[in-house]
């Protein structure tokens, strides 16, 4: 099973911040957040490890996240960019 596999749906900001607890994950930056009936919920992810660099977005119909890009640790700000833009064309608006 994937790391991104393995991540629970949906994540809170505080839960997010702890998946770097993890040896094999270096940063985990939330990139929203959305509040649903009351409940904290972290739509878009950047996840980072010693190799790759990951933009994770949530796909609300199957109640999970999946990638929406990925790259080499130093490819991490093209990722970031396809996460930004994911976000804004989700209405989360710009930086």
């Amino acid at each position: 099973m994937s790391i991104i596999d393995s991540l629970p749906y949906p994540l809170s900001a505080a839960e997010v911040r702890s998946l770097t607890e993890s040896e094999r994950i270096v940063e985990a930056h939330h990139e929203v957040i959305a509040q649903r009936s009351g409940t904290e919920v972290v739509p878009a992810i950047l996840l980072t490890t010693e190799e790759r660099s990951f933009a994770i977005v949530e796909d609300r119909e199957e109640g999970r996240y999946e990638v929406l890009d990925s790259g080499d640790r130093d490819d991490r700000d093209d990722v970031y960019a396809s996460l930004r833009e994911w976000a804004t064309e989700q209405g989360y608006g710009g930086p």
